[in-house]
């Protein structure tokens, strides 16, 4: 008796989990998308950086229209007004600068941090429901960190610090909220422009006359491009710092932003809608 009821339930189970298998496989395969059905690429998500004045955010005044700017330097409306009237339209600039606090002697930055957050979220959400591709564009990212620093410095606990030096596992508060604005950024098919200040390497006490973005530390991996820009008297020469287009490019000339996408193109095959 027992040994018809073992194999009873042996064979009652084993019909079912089949089907259920197929089931589940059929669904998993209809996930995925046949790569040559996958449309052209829609947005470029590219980090710019270099020294004051280089050409950062003027380069980013070229990207396609729709263009959303945080400006967090005060710098954008001035050479936004030295292009033509036409090249003025349909930019928008929101002055995160505005949102900071007085306190006493200081400006609370803590203020314009969490305003940018909320911007953000608030125009990703806008233009999902938009028919064009437009850009958007934060300028600088360097300053948005330092704002995150601000920000940790003073959630922090006393007793997590050794005076103004924050124990170094206390920043993953700061790289979860940056993940979190990056991951915000990427939830749209726009193009995204985000500008870094440049800081310069040393050797010991030696310049070396390389630069590096100042930014947070896994930026690069969210970042489909990655260039630096050089003032050479009267040009900006744009040099290719890598990305997922491959290694091979030259550096371009006072490019604007369309020449910049239609090179790499043309050096990666990869079409831009």
């Amino acid at each position: 008796m027992a040994a018809w009821k073992e194999t009873d339930t042996a064979t009652a189970e084993v019909k079912p989990k089949n089907k259920v298998a197929k089931q589940d496989m059929t669904n998993v395969l209809s996930m995925f998308k046949p790569a040559i059905d996958i449309p052209a690429v829609k947005c470029l998500r590219c980090g710019i950086y270099g020294a004051p004045k280089s050409g950062k955010t003027h380069w980013a005044l070229t990207a396609k229209r729709p263009l959303y700017i945080l400006d967090t330097e005060k710098s954008v409306p001035l050479l936004v007004k030295q292009l033509p009237i036409d090249l003025q339209k349909d930019v928008y600039i929101v002055d995160l600068v505005d949102y900071a606090e007085k306190k006493g002697q200081h400006m609370d930055v803590v203020k314009s941090m969490e305003a940018a957050f909320d911007i953000i979220g608030q125009l990703i959400d806008a233009v999902s429901e938009s028919e064009t591709t437009g850009s958007i564009c934060v300028d600088s990212m360097s300053d948005l960190y330092d704002y995150l620093k601000s920000w940790l410095s003073e959630s922090v606990d006393e007793s997590k610090k050794f005076g103004d030096t924050i124990m170094g596992f206390e920043y993953g508060k700061l790289n979860k909220r940056w993940t979190q604005f990056m991951r915000l950024l990427q939830a749209s098919d726009w193009n995204i422009i985000l500008t870094f200040k440049a800081k310069q390497r040393y050797d010991g006490m030696k310049p070396t006359g390389i630069f590096d973005p100042d930014w947070q530390k896994n930026t690069f991996y969210w970042l489909d491009l990655v260039m630096e820009v050089k003032k050479e008297f009267d040009d900006h020469r744009f040099v290719f710092k890598g990305g997922r287009f491959g290694d091979t490019y030259e550096d371009i000339i006072n490019p604007t932003f369309d020449e910049v996408r239609n090179y790499l193109t043309k050096k990666s095959g990869v079409v831009f809608e």
